[in-house]
C-alpha cells in the first residue's frame, strides 16, 4: 500500500509540475511582449522595412512597454527617442507635427530611426549599438577597429538580442 500510496504523490507532483510549466509558457506568450500595438507596429515595420522582432527587441529593452517612459536623460516613450532625433527623423520623413508621448508617433518615429540606421550600417549588431549609443560613436568604433567600448551599450546589446530570441520563440 505505501508504494502506491508514493507513486500516487509522484504522480501527482509529476502532473503538477508539467501543469505549472505550461502554464508559465502561456503567461509569457501573452505578457513578455506587450501586443496592443501589433498591427501598428507590423504595419510601419513592412512600410520601412524593418524586423518585426527588433523593434519589439527595442522596446522592451528601452520601456518595458510603458507608453509613459522617460529617461533621466530626457529619452521619451516606447522607443525611447531622445526629441532632437526624433525632430531629426521627422525632418527625413516630413513629419511636421508629432508628439513623442503618443503611442503611435513613438513607435513610426523609432521604427524610422531603426530603417534610417539600417541604410548606414550593414550589421544588426551595429544598427542596435547605433541606436543606444549614437551612429557617430559607432562610426568611430569602427573606423579604429574597436569593440564596443561602452559597457552600457555591450549589455543592451545582449539585452536586445536576447529579446528578439525569445520573441521569435514565443510568436514565430
Amino acid at each position: 500500500m505505501k508504494i502506491k500510496t508514493k507513486n500516487k504523490t509522484t504522480m501527482i507532483f509529476f502532473i503538477v509540475i508539467v501543469v505549472f510549466c505550461m502554464v508559465g509558457f502561456v503567461w509569457q506568450r501573452y505578457f513578455w511582449f506587450d501586443l496592443q500595438y501589433d498591427q501598428y507596429i507590423t504595419q510601419c515595420c513592412n512600410e520601412q522595412k524593418v524586423s518585426k522582432s527588433l523593434v519589439y527587441a527595442i522596446v522592451k529593452a528601452e520601456s518595458n512597454f510603458d507608453t509613459k517612459a522617460l529617461s533621466n536623460k530626457g529619452a521619451v516613450g516606447l522607443m525611447q527617442l531622445m526629441p532632437d532625433t526624433a525632430l531629426f527623423v521627422a525632418q527625413t520623413q516630413n513629419i511636421t507635427n508629432f508628439d513623442l508621448t503618443n503611442p503611435k508617433d513613438n513607435l513610426m518615429l523609432g521604427i524610422c530611426y531603426i530603417a534610417y540606421l539600417q541604410q548606414k550600417f550593414d550589421r544588426q549588431k551595429d544598427v542596435v549599438c547605433a541606436y543606444n549609443a549614437g551612429e557617430n560613436n559607432v562610426k568611430q568604433w569602427k573606423e579604429k577597429g574597436q569593440d564596443i567600448p561602452f559597457k552600457e551599450t555591450k549589455n543592451y546589446l545582449k539585452k536586445v538580442e536576447r529579446n528578439i530570441k525569445i520573441f521569435n520563440a514565443l510568436y514565430k
